[in-house]
C-alpha cells in the first residue's frame, strides 16, 4: 500500500511538471492531479474485477419430460404421482403435476383411453426462476378392444348361423295314404309304415321346437349378459323350476341331496 502511494505521488508530480506547474508553489493542483489518478486507478481496478468475474446468467431449463403410454387396466398408475420419463434431480429441483387435460381441453378420465396433456411445475432449489414442462400421457384400453372384437366376432357367427338356418327350410314329410289290403301281412306292414311316419313327423316337430327354444334362449341370454348380482328377477327369467330331492345319508355319515335345475326353453343341463 505504501509503495502504491509513493508511485501515485510521483505520477502526480510528473503530471504537474508537464503542465508547467511548480510542485512546491501549487500543491493544490498536485493534490487534484493525485486524486484524479487515484480515481482512475480505482476505476481500472473495478473494471478488471468485473472482467475477471462476469455476472452469471440464468441457467437453462434442465428438467425434461418424455411422453409415456399406459393401459387403463394398470391400477398402480396415477398421473398425479408418476414421475416415469421425467428427467430431474430431486436434490436440485422439485417437480409436481400442475394440471392434466385431454387434447381437446376436456377433463381427464383415468378409466378412458385417449391422449392427455400433462403440465408439471418445476421449482429449482437455487436462485433460478420456476418454470413448467409438458408431455403427453397416452392411455390405451387393450382389454376393452379385445372384448369388443370378441363380441363382434361372436355376433358375426350368430348372424351367419341365423342366415344359414333361414336359408335351409325344414323338410316336411307329405301325408302318405296307405291302402290296407285284405291280407294280414299287408295290413301289418301298413300299420308299421304309419307308425314310422308318425314318429318321423314327431321328431321333425320336436327338432323345430328345439330350434325355436334355442333361439329364444339365446335372445334371453343376450338380455341378461354381464349381470352384476344374482337377483330374484334374474332367476325367474332364466330358470323354469328347481327340483330338490330327499336327502340321503351315506354309510360314512355324510349327507347327500340331489338338486335339479330346469332352465327355460332348454330344460335340464346334465
Amino acid at each position: 500500500m505504501k509503495s502504491r502511494n509513493i508511485k501515485t505521488r510521483l505520477a502526480a508530480f510528473g503530471l504537474a511538471l508537464l503542465m508547467g506547474l511548480s510542485p512546491l508553489g501549487n500543491l493544490a493542483d498536485v493534490h487534484a492531479a493525485e486524486r484524479e489518478i487515484s480515481q482512475n486507478a480505482v476505476t481500472e481496478k473495478e473494471s478488471k474485477t468485473e472482467s475477471e468475474h462476469p455476472v452469471s446468467e440464468i441457467s437453462e431449463q434442465t428438467v425434461t419430460a418424455e411422453d409415456i403410454t399406459k393401459d387403463v387396466s394398470d391400477k398402480e398408475f396415477m398421473a398425479e404421482t408418476c414421475m416415469e420419463g421425467i428427467q430431474y434431480d430431486p436434490e436440485k429441483e422439485d417437480v409436481t403435476l400442475e394440471r392434466i387435460e385431454a387434447e381437446d381441453g376436456s377433463a381427464y378420465h383415468p378409466d378412458q383411453a385417449g391422449t392427455y396433456i400433462a403440465t408439471y411445475w418445476v421449482v429449482p432449489k437455487d436462485a433460478r426462476d420456476s418454470y413448467s414442462v409438458t408431455r403427453k400421457i397416452i392411455l390405451t384400453d387393450t382389454e376393452g378392444q379385445a372384448h369388443a372384437e370378441e363380441n363382434g366376432g361372436q355376433k358375426q357367427k350368430e348372424d351367419t348361423k341365423s342366415e344359414e338356418d333361414s336359408e335351409t327350410p325344414v323338410q316336411e314329410i307329405p301325408d302318405v295314404e296307405v291302402t290296407i289290403s285284405g291280407e294280414d301281412a299287408d295290413a301289418q306292414a301298413a300299420r308299421e309304415l304309419e307308425e314310422k311316419i308318425e314318429q318321423l313327423q314327431s321328431a321333425i316337430a320336436a327338432e323345430s321346437q328345439s330350434t325355436a327354444d334355442a333361439e329364444k334362449w339365446i335372445a334371453l341370454m343376450k338380455e341378461c349378459v354381464n349381470p352384476t348380482e344374482l337377483t330374484a328377477e334374474l332367476l325367474n327369467t332364466l330358470i323354469e323350476k328347481i327340483v330338490v330331492h330327499e336327502a340321503v345319508k351315506g354309510e360314512d355319515g355324510s349327507r347327500e341331496q340331489e338338486v335339479e335345475i330346469f332352465y327355460r326353453f332348454i330344460g335340464k343341463i346334465d
